[in-house]
């Protein structure tokens, strides 16, 4: 059992044994909920309708958006009570994306979103849920609840689609590759792939 809330997409997720031999699944998410946990407007906002009209604000659904993540104890009842661990404090952030080639179902320690910047830095747009930064977002390794620091890529007026990530053959880290986005520059209205290193 755990508060109401929504997803729209999911990041990793996998087992883990601990040193006792219980078996979790730990289940990496971007969740939208209220603070109330009683209204979630994430359904509502996100018609197109609704993005759109200046006279809806739905800053406060965008906002709310967080990668969090789960542990599900496979040993427990059904009527177990479970939390969350905020990964990351950057808010507003969607389409979580993960070295997926090597670290499918497996634990890992980088994830890439694209941010609302309007969240996180008072960024004032015409139009709510524009994804304007790409963040790579460091997790901790489970059992560990330490929070670090994002690394963030924005470029005004220029908005960014799903990351992808692609490992490199010859890599050592879990983050060796490059991060792939199409961009959309608003300014001469024309889009482009970009490569991050």
């Amino acid at each position: 059992i755990s508060d109401l809330f929504v997803y729209f997409h999911t990041g990793n997720s996998y087992e883990h044994i601990d040193a006792e031999g219980n078996t979790q699944i730990i289940v990496d998410l971007v969740i939208y909920d209220s603070e109330d946990k009683s209204n979630i407007d994430a359904f509502d906002a996100a018609y197109l309708a609704n993005i759109l009209n200046p006279n809806n604000n739905h800053i406060a659904t965008d906002c709310n958006a967080r990668y969090a993540r789960f542990v599900l104890p496979m040993n427990q009842g059904t009527n177990s009570r479970i939390g969350y661990q905020e990964l990351s404090e950057v808010r507003g952030v969607e389409f979580p994306m993960y070295s997926y080639e090597n670290y499918n179902t497996q634990q890992y320690e980088f994830t890439y979103l694209v941010g609302y910047g309007h969240c996180n830095d008072n960024t004032e747009t015409e139009i709510y849920r524009v994804n304007d930064r790409l963040i790579k977002q460091r997790l901790p390794i489970y059992p560990s609840t330490t929070r670090y620091d994002p690394v963030t890529y924005s470029k005004a007026n220029h908005y960014f689609q799903e990351p992808v990530f692609v490992p490199d053959p010859n890599g050592v880290d879990e983050d060796d590759g490059i991060v792939l986005s199409l961009v959309f520059d608003s300014i001469n209205t024309k889009s482009y792939l970009l490569i991050l290193d």
